[in-house]
């Protein structure tokens, strides 16, 4: 099937070609049509199937037939975080080539006054996360009573993350008539009892997805003690410097450390988690995307949806916690038909979740034990270190409770080593220090 057949605008499928989106993925296929007939869906898909375009492309073919009215947005875009919302703003971009429709994204990170600002301005299209979202509606500055499309992207993650409050709220005050959308990997009761709630007669599409990673990334696992595990990292790096990388770590606070060691064996490398401001993470995942470092350290907030093209490997610094996360995390790679690695270190006590990652993937991963290289030199142990010397070698006085005995000397004059001062030879000839009682 190609897009014309599943019913976009001409216009549309033109603009498809010639950016090169020539098929529809499975869940494209099926989506855009029940899409386009104006029914809320639900979308059953894992991650790197296509889901952006899945809902972007039925709401442009729609929206860009209708007279637009600018006062208040009529599609509303809810993201669990901010990479994703940047990504789907510009995909929308790339599909809208002369926006025609105006977006205004939504996003923690970002001054609060100029968000604002952009929605005074004419818009069509709000993209946001629930947080901020919900915080200009509590102060008034947007109304959605013109929404005509909602999408609810990433369900499970927003469960996870705990917006899912924040989504019943924001539903609460949506038009009744209006067009649903909601993308998720799993369906929990939580999410079942948003479905049940806020869409009406929704049509299920489901993607048989593959239970664990696509067949197009080869997976290693590199068992490696923890203070192993960074010259481990270095070696793979190393084996494959043609292909940019994207690190995983469980903790924000070993991001940063990872960073400074890896500048230190001058990899071109920069980080993304929370903790950033938008505008540094927007700035640091440019320059990754244009070639600028080849090696970018993240959080798990990289790791849902956000598209990094022609990733060729991704390295888990750590074994994640849950088995979706590595499917996630490693999904960054092996996109679009294009083959992948995936590497992941382990220590002794991350062995049980590899194996769980096994079990759930029903596949053994490539394994192999790490040998350092760099072994730091040891020193014989008959072998003093210069700095330290022996106790037979130490002068006698510096041995503790003995006192040096010096030899009584009968002369008046003390000396200081072979050479003796001037004023004490004074002293014992008997002559004066002073200049004027010698001339007396």
């Amino acid at each position: 099937m190609s897009f014309t057949q599943t019913g976009l605008s001409e216009k549309l499928c033109k603009r498809l070609q010639e950016i090169g989106y020539l098929v529809p993925t499975t869940i494209q296929e099926k989506a855009i049509p029940v899409a386009l007939r104006g029914q809320d869906i639900i979308g059953m898909a894992q991650t790197g199937t296509g889901k952006t375009a899945a809902f972007l492309l039925p709401i442009l073919s729609i929206q860009q037939e209708k007279p637009q009215k600018f006062k208040t947005p009529s599609v509303l875009i809810l993201e669990p975080t901010r990479e994703l919302a940047v990504q789907v703003q510009e995909n929308l971009r790339r599909f809208d080539e002369f926006e025609s429709l105006k977006s205004v994204l939504l996003i923690g990170g970002d001054p609060m006054g100029m968000q604002e600002r952009s929605l005074q301005k004419p818009h069509n299209i709000v993209i946001a996360t629930p947080g901020r979202l919900l915080d200009f509606l509590e102060r008034g500055k947007l109304l959605l009573c013109g929404v005509q499309h909602v999408v609810i992207d990433e369900a499970d993650r927003m469960l996870d993350m705990g917006f899912i409050p924040d989504v019943d709220k924001i539903m609460a005050v949506l038009p009744k008539l209006r067009q649903t959308l909601l993308f998720s990997a799993t369906m929990t009761p939580d999410i079942r009892k948003l479905v049940e709630q806020y869409m009406m007669l929704p049509k299920t599409i489901e993607v048989a997805g593959h239970k664990g990673a696509k067949a197009s990334i080869e997976q290693f696992a590199i068992l490696a003690s923890d203070t192993n595990k960074r010259e481990a990292l270095r070696e793979i790096l190393h084996d494959h410097p043609d292909l940019n990388c994207v690190i995983f770590c469980n903790r924000k606070r070993d991001i940063d450390l990872l960073k400074s060691s890896l500048m230190r064996h001058k990899f071109l490398v920069g980080a993304i988690h929370g903790d950033m401001d938008q505008e540094s993470r927007n700035k640091t995942l440019q320059s990754f995307k244009a070639g600028e470092i080849s090696v970018l350290i993240a959080s798990d907030v990289l790791a849902r949806g956000v598209d990094i093209e022609g990733l060729g490997m991704v390295v888990n610094f750590n074994v994640p916690l849950q088995v979706e996360d590595y499917v996630h995390r490693i999904g960054r790679t092996g996109r679009a038909d294009l083959k992948g690695l995936a590497f992941t270190l382990a220590n002794p006590r991350e062995m049980k979740l590899l194996a769980n990652i096994e079990k759930h993937q029903d596949t053994k991963l490539n394994t192999k034990q790490f040998e350092p290289k760099e072994k730091v030199k040891e020193e014989p142990q008959n072998k003093v270190h210069p700095k330290v010397r022996t106790e037979k070698e130490r002068p006698r006085s510096y041995l503790p409770h003995q006192i040096r005995e010096l030899p009584i000397e009968t002369s008046p004059v003390v000396g200081f080593g072979e050479i003796t001062p001037a004023f004490m030879l004074r002293s014992a000839l008997g002559i004066s220090s002073n200049p004027a009682a010698q001339i007396n």
